[in-house]
């Protein structure tokens, strides 16, 4: 098993260069970034604004403006775009920085956005449905080989797209369903996105997803897991409150800032990937000195 940090971040244009920089620098190679159009403190009050950037233009950017950092959108609602803008948006990246993007998409989950910006937003069943037609769709228009398809939701002709990306721009499926989930990254992801848990759940699921890609006569051997931990920071001895939802963080930032790198990443690769991290700041303080 290989394990390495990859980082999720959001914020301002600058922000995000600035992180890039840094992670350049200490030889983490990958940075996800959440894609929404509503974050922070407005998810719970629409009169509290917070900037939201378009992560694909943003990235776009940003693999101009850095030198090797690989960055993955995690993942984009597919009730934001047709999945031909995605395609063209995914091969655009691909061709001004090769093999730095990874398209993660999914089916949408915070409803206010939609709400906000006049999206609709149909019910989970439909927005599965969705999904699976838009990977069929990215498949067969992203890797040069389209044979077209005619689904209920969308239409490609079956003509020759070019640029295409084949094994340049991988697909990630990512959430905590234990069935659809793995299935449809079964089917279509070269990375399955997943939450740290209980160690039998997780093997169900990643077993469920490479079953599923055997089936499809896949390479699972170029298949990719990665799980996503989160962090409780304990201060004083007790839980600091936060929540990525209601926009109330600590940045990466913040918390290096206050107990060095060193304990950073110390703390964070002494965990297995079924446990969630509680990441004791006064601990780190005292062992970093």
């Amino acid at each position: 098993m290989c394990m390495k940090i990859y980082l999720q971040a959001r914020g301002s244009y600058q922000t995000l260069l600035d992180l890039s920089t840094w992670c350049e620098s200490n030889n983490i190679e990958r940075i996800g970034l959440p894609d929404h159009y509503i974050v922070g403190k407005q998810r719970k009050d629409k009169d509290e604004p917070a900037p939201a950037l378009d992560l694909l233009t943003a990235i776009a950017g940003l693999v101009r403006d850095t030198e090797s950092m690989i960055y993955s959108v995690l993942v984009s609602p597919i009730t934001f775009r047709h999945p031909s803008v995605l395609l063209k948006m995914a091969t655009t990246i691909n061709e001004m920085a090769k093999n730095r993007f990874r398209l993660g998409v999914g089916t949408g989950w915070l409803e206010i956005e939609h709400e906000v910006f006049g999206i609709n937003f149909p019910d989970l069943k439909t927005r599965f449905e969705m999904l699976d037609e838009a990977l069929e769709y990215l498949t067969q228009g992203m890797y040069g080989e389209n044979n077209g398809m005619d689904g209920k939701y969308f239409q490609l002709d079956s003509v020759p797209i070019l640029p295409s990306a084949k094994g340049e721009v991988p697909i990630i499926i990512g959430g905590g369903g234990k069935k659809k989930t793995p299935t449809l990254a079964g089917k279509y992801a070269d990375e399955f996105n997943i939450y740290a848990g209980p160690e039998d759940v997780l093997k169900n699921t990643i077993a469920l997803f490479y079953d599923v890609a055997s089936q499809n006569n896949r390479n699972v051997e170029k298949l990719e897991v990665v799980f996503i931990q989160f962090a409780n920071l304990i201060r004083a001895g007790k839980k600091v409150t936060m929540s990525t939802r209601s926009g109330e963080f600590i940045t990466l930032k913040e918390l290096i800032e206050e107990v060095t790198s060193e304990a950073a990443r110390f703390f964070y690769i002494n965990r297995k990937a079924d446990q969630h991290l509680d990441f004791d700041l006064d601990l780190a303080k005292a062992q970093s000195k």
